[in-house]
């Protein structure tokens, strides 16, 4: 049976996710020592960009396509009971100057298609807009699904 391919419960923390939202280098191109913003202290076109960019993912991550349900397939798999969530995944986004997501990075998963899938569903695609000015990079999102029951979706944040 195939899981269900709409989100429901996704963006309900979206500014959560900025929690991390910026950490890393600017998105100018000179080399920038590693940095972090706490979201209260993130400009808020930094934060409508977090909370955009993370709706779009979610988009993505939820697609009825062969790879997004197989991601999901296997992230349901990991969890520890099925009353349990699974455990968040941190997810960090590169984004260029025209809006590409250029990579990503997170903690490898135990089996090599279900990290293909991951970067096949997100690296290459274009968000709606360009990252605001030096609005430091990668952007922070983490994914989780729900308790078995509530939905089989992941969640942001």
């Amino acid at each position: 049976m195939k899981p269900k391919a709409s989100l429901t419960r996704i963006g309900r923390m979206a500014l959560k996710l900025a929690s991390a939202l910026v950490g890393g280098a600017a998105v100018a191109s000179a080399p920038v020592a590693a940095q972090s913003v706490a979201p209260e202290d993130a400009p808020p076109e930094w934060l409508a960009y977090g909370e955009t960019a993370t709706q779009t993912v979610t988009g993505w991550l939820q697609a009825d396509s062969e790879q997004a349900t197989r991601l999901r397939v296997y992230l349901d798999a990991t969890r520890p009971a099925p009353d349990q969530p699974t455990a968040p995944v941190l997810l960090k986004i590169w984004i260029d100057a025209g809006g590409v997501v250029s990579r990503i990075d997170h903690a490898p998963f135990a089996h090599a298609e279900a990290n293909a899938d991951m970067s096949a569903l997100i690296v290459g695609q274009k968000l709606p807009a360009s990252p605001p000015r030096n609005m430091l990079l990668p952007l922070r999102v983490l994914i989780q699904l729900p308790p078995a029951g509530t939905s089989n979706a992941p969640t942001f944040v």
